[in-house]
C-alpha cells in the first residue's frame, strides 16, 4: 500500500474510533470497602480505580448505543445508557431496608441526550413509594405513562425510547404498550427492545391458543434425554431459561436455590433450560451455582427449538406451570403466590 493511502487509512481509523468513544468522569460516595468501579457494556467490561476523593474515570468504545451495568466491586449494579460522548456522573452506594447487599445508584448524570432521557426514567422510579404494593404499582403506571408520552412528543426519534417502553410494559399494561409501540419510527422498531415486545405479543398469542407448555425432549447435564412429561407428582413447575454468561440469570440463582430447598418436598419442580453452546461452561455454572434440579440444554444457543417456539430472545425468562403443564404465568411469583399454588 502506498504511503499516502496508509496515512488516509490510519486517519480514517482514528476518526472512526473517536466517533465510537465514550468518556465517563465522576465521583462516588462508597459505604463499603469498594476499590473499583465496573462498567459492563455490550463490548465487554471496563474497570476504573476509585481515588481517595471518590473520583474515577472510565473510557471505552460503544459498539452500539444501549444499556450497560455500572457498579462497584462490592455492590449490586445500576443501569446507564452508553453511547459515544462525554459523561459526568455522580453516584453512590446505598443500603435499602430488607436488602443485605449494598446497592448502586446514579442520582446525577450529564451526557448525551439519550443517556439523560433514560436516566430520567430509571432513576425516578427509585423515588416512587406507596402505602401498599398496589398503590406503588399505580404510581409507577402513572409516572411511566406520563414520561413516555412526554418523551415521544419532545424526542420522538430517541434511541432510548424502545428500551424505556419495554421496561415500562409491566407497569402500563399491554394495551398502552402496543399503542406507544405503534408511534415508534422505523429505526426504533428494528431495535432489539422493540423486537422483544414483538416477540412478547407473539408469545402471548401462542400461549392463549395452546394453553399448555409443549412436551419437549432435551438432553440433561448427565447426558440422558429428559422429557417434560416425565416430571411427575409436581404441583408447580418452573421452566427457567438462562445461560452461563448471563449475569442477571446467575444473579437469580440464589433465590431459586432457596425456593427449591424450601418447597421441593411440597411439590415444586424446576427445569433449567440453558441457552449455552459450550458444554463445559454450562456444567461448571451448574456446579458453581448449586442447581440441584433438572438441567437441560441441546447446546444450540439461541437456536434451541424450545426457545424459538416461544419467541425467547432475552434471558432470564421463565414460565410457571401447574402439574399438568398448563401455563400459569411468565412473570415472577412471590413466595405467597407460590405457597398458595402448592396447597
Amino acid at each position: 500500500m502506498k504511503p499516502f493511502l496508509l496515512l488516509i487509512f490510519f486517519l480514517t481509523t482514528l476518526q472512526s474510533q473517536a466517533q465510537q468513544a465514550f468518556h465517563i468522569k465522576g465521583k462516588i460516595s462508597v459505604l463499603s470497602g469498594s476499590k473499583e468501579l465496573i462498567l459492563q457494556t455490550n463490548a465487554g467490561e471496563i474497570r476504573s480505580g476509585i481515588q481517595a476523593d471518590g473520583s474515577f474515570s472510565l473510557n471505552g468504545e460503544a459498539n452500539e448505543p444501549g444499556i450497560a451495568f455500572i457498579k462497584t466491586d462490592s455492590s449490586a449494579p445500576d443501569i446507564i445508557w452508553i453511547e459515544p460522548g462525554d459523561y459526568s456522573i455522580e453516584c453512590k452506594e446505598i443500603h435499602y431496608p430488607g436488602i443485605k447487599r449494598v446497592l448502586f445508584r446514579t442520582p446525577a448524570l450529564n451526557g448525551p441526550q439519550d443517556a439523560k432521557i433514560q436516566h430520567g426514567y430509571s432513576q425516578s422510579l427509585y423515588s416512587i413509594r406507596g402505602d401498599s404494593n398496589q398503590t406503588a404499582k399505580e404510581k409507577y403506571r402513572e409516572f411511566a405513562l406520563k414520561y413516555l408520552d412526554s418523551t415521544i412528543r419532545k424526542f420522538p426519534h430517541s434511541k432510548a425510547l424502545p428500551e424505556i417502553l419495554r421496561s415500562a410494559q409491566n407497569y402500563i399494561g399491554d394495551e398502552a404498550t402496543a399503542a406507544f409501540q405503534s408511534m415508534l419510527d422505523t429505526d426504533q422498531r428494528t431495535d432489539g427492545n422493540s423486537k422483544q415486545l414483538d416477540n412478547y405479543f407473539a408469545r402471548k398469542k401462542k400461549i392463549e391458543a395452546e394453553k399448555y407448555f409443549e412436551d419437549f425432549s432435551i438432553t440433561d447435564s448427565s447426558g440422558n434425554v429428559f422429557q417434560l412429561s416425565s416430571l411427575k407428582n409436581k404441583k408447580l413447575i418452573l421452566i427457567d431459561f438462562w445461560s452461563s454468561d448471563c449475569y442477571p440469570c446467575r444473579a437469580k440463582h440464589p433465590r431459586l436455590v432457596a425456593l427449591y430447598e424450601k418447597y421441593a418436598s411440597k411439590g415444586l419442580g424446576i427445569v433449567s433450560v440453558s441457552l449455552d453452546d459450550e458444554r463445559d461452561a454450562w456444567v461448571k455454572a451448574i456446579q458453581k451455582d448449586k442447581l440441584n434440579w433438572t438441567n437441560v440444554s441441546d447446546l444450540k444457543g439461541w437456536d434451541a427449538p424450545v426457545a424459538l417456539h416461544y419467541y425467547i430472545t432475552s434471558i432470564p425468562f421463565a414460565f410457571w406451570l401447574d402439574g399438568d403443564r398448563k401455563i400459569i404465568s411468565t412473570k415472577d411469583l412471590s413466595d405467597e403466590e407460590i405457597v398458595k399454588l402448592l396447597q
